[in-house]
């Protein structure tokens, strides 16, 4: 199960990996990891065709959904 709080700009998303144990991911509110990959791509003068990309959480699916293979 996946936890998310947002403070202060950061969002902390908080979820356990079965086997594992709880792990916490904390990224800018305003930032998502497709909008990671797009300004890379975008500095290449590339597109999100070209892009694989996999994920096991809900904050992937952006990321999943506009690249090209997902």
């Amino acid at each position: 199960m996946e936890k998310e709080k947002t403070i202060s700009g950061l969002r902390a998303i908080i979820t356990t990996i079965q086997g594992f144990g709880p792990c916490m991911e904390i990224v800018l509110s305003e930032i998502s990891k497709w909008s990671a990959v797009s300004e890379i791509i975008s500095k290449f003068g590339l597109s999100g065709e070209g892009v694989i990309a996999f994920g096991d959480e809900a904050n992937d699916l952006e990321m999943i959904q506009k690249s090209g293979l997902g």
